[in-house]
């Protein structure tokens, strides 16, 4: 239980703090900030999700799953979620000049696993 809270917390904080502690616009222009177009596909994305998260549509998918794919075992995601970091690394040590610093990008590495594998 605490560690959910705990979880529902920190990913709040997270999206909160970019609107808390965002810098404001010092404009003085009446364009709006989002405009209608900008929330097409993200309203989409947002309607087709709630659709479609219900237990009916995951049990299809489970019998559909145990049918057609009972034998097919693989740990490839295991190892491609580490992939962009892995990548980014690799060129910091082979010489290639990023934004962030290779101290930085480890220790990004290092929170982003934490709180990935829910070791917090």
């Amino acid at each position: 239980m605490f560690k959910k809270s705990f979880r529902l917390v920190f990913i709040s904080f997270l999206f909160l703090s970019n609107i808390t502690f965002a810098q404001k616009q010092t404009s003085d222009s009446s364009k709006p900030l989002i405009t209608a177009k900008e929330m097409i596909a993200p309203g989409i994305l947002i309607a087709t999700g709630m659709v479609f998260i219900n237990n009916s549509t995951k049990a299809e998918q489970k019998e559909w799953h145990t049918k057609y794919l009972s034998s097919f075992r693989t740990h490839a995601d295991d190892y491609l979620q580490l992939a962009p970091q892995a990548a980014a690394m690799g060129l910091s040590i082979v010489g290639v000049k990023g934004k962030i610093p290779l101290s930085t990008k480890v220790e990004l590495l290092f929170w982003e696993q934490v709180s990935c594998w829910g070791l917090f």
